[in-house]
């Protein structure tokens, strides 16, 4: 194990991490209409660097949240659902946790049309992204994220703050 360095950065050529989450998050999509709201979701993550406090690596990931939301401004609500791609640099601390913070991109879909023209339901979710996460046994990790960035859909952006946890099983 080692790095190697090159023009540009660093290659990481530890060990492979992969967590498999249920995760909890708590979405706010500003000025769209909707009520902030939960959602659940699944997440996976690989995780690559040395595995040793001090170690610099790279969390690349896949999520899916799915949840209702009420509407604030008409009566009756619509379901969320979003797939997502994050990418993000990580630090490992003594103590183990590992901390990140990078950029999400990812699909958002609505059942009901949330913009003021009626004319879409799909759009995409565009953010940055920071969090920790902690192992608590050898294959069990907790950890905490939030995101902010925009959600766009049809011709409309709407700022959006997510916060939430997961609970992961590492392999």
């Amino acid at each position: 194990m080692g790095t190697s360095a090159f023009a540009g950065g660093i290659t990481y050529l530890g060990q492979k991490e992969n967590t498999l989450s249920l995760q909890v998050k708590h979405v706010d999509i500003s000025d769209s209409g909707l009520d902030s709201s939960t959602v659940y979701g699944l997440s996976y993550a690989i995780n690559k660097d040395l595995g040793e406090p001090g170690a610099w690596g790279m969390r690349y990931g896949i999520e899916f949240n799915y949840g209702k939301m009420d509407f604030s401004n008409k009566s009756g609500d619509t379901t969320y659902t979003e797939f997502s791609w994050q990418i993000a640099p990580t630090y490992t601390f003594n103590c183990g946790a590992r901390a990140y913070a990078g950029g999400k991109i990812g699909y958002v879909g609505f059942s009901d049309d949330i913009t003021s023209n009626n004319d879409s339901k799909n759009g995409y979710i565009l953010a940055g992204i920071a969090g920790v996460e902690y192992p608590v046994k050898k294959h069990i990790v907790v950890g905490a994220e939030v995101e902010v960035g925009s959600t766009y859909v049809d011709t409309e952006s709407y700022s959006t703050t997510t916060f939430g946890g997961y609970i992961g099983y590492k392999f």
